[in-house]
């Protein structure tokens, strides 16, 4: 569906995502290191962008295109004649 991970990045840029704002914070490796031949990843340091999961998922909720399209609960769904049972949520 994009034609490269430009094409997908300008993608989720451009996605509107209300009143929410991007974060950030940096992760590193802090385990065990090897004496010798260090991997090149166990130095750098790694940024990682995200959006309040809480503030989210409230907005998901409070979008009335949502309404009545939301399971709260798990339900089984047996399809008549295929013999596969369903579980979802």
């Amino acid at each position: 569906p994009f034609s490269d991970h430009n094409e997908l990045y300008e993608t989720i840029d451009a996605t509107n995502l209300g009143d929410i704002q991007w974060d950030t914070f940096k992760l590193r490796y802090d385990g065990k290191w090897p004496t010798d031949n260090i991997p090149p990843w166990m130095d750098e340091a790694y940024e990682y962008w995200f959006c309040d999961p809480s503030t989210l998922i409230e907005n998901m909720l409070s979008n009335m295109e949502f309404d009545g399209e939301i399971d709260y609960a798990p339900y089984q769904d047996f399809t008549a004649g295929d013999r596969k049972q369903r579980y979802e949520n």
